[in-house]
């Protein structure tokens, strides 16, 4: 628990990652260009500044034992132009079971590509 507290504390995206695809994001959609179905829209302001914060969220898991570090884009209310968020989420529980979908990131690499 400890090395993972460590490492999620220094866990962020860049700033300037945000605002690159950002960028990408409204030149994208502005340019009618094709590739703008696997692009979700922009970001309001409020949420590109909590992707470059560190992963110091505690959300442990109910009943499994399981910890959990990270941020949720959900955490505070919003309201932001076409962007509105009624109910903080600062934690998956705090979803109804409907409202939720388990992802998990995959890389997908060959064997001698991780070395």
């Amino acid at each position: 628990e400890v090395l993972m507290n460590e490492r999620a504390a220094h866990a962020s995206v860049s700033a300037s990652s945000v605002a690159a695809m950002e960028q990408l994001a409204t030149d994208t959609s502005q340019n009618n260009d094709e590739a703008w179905i696997y692009l979700y829209g922009n970001m309001p302001s409020k949420v590109q500044s909590v992707l470059g914060q560190s992963w110091t969220g505690n959300c442990p898991a109910v009943n499994s034992g399981l910890i959990r570090r990270g941020f949720s884009l959900l955490e505070e209310k919003l309201d932001e132009g076409e962007w509105k968020v009624d109910y903080a989420v600062p934690c998956p529980e705090d979803l109804r079971p409907n409202e939720r979908k388990k992802y998990s990131p995959r890389l997908n690499i060959n064997a001698d590509e991780s070395k």
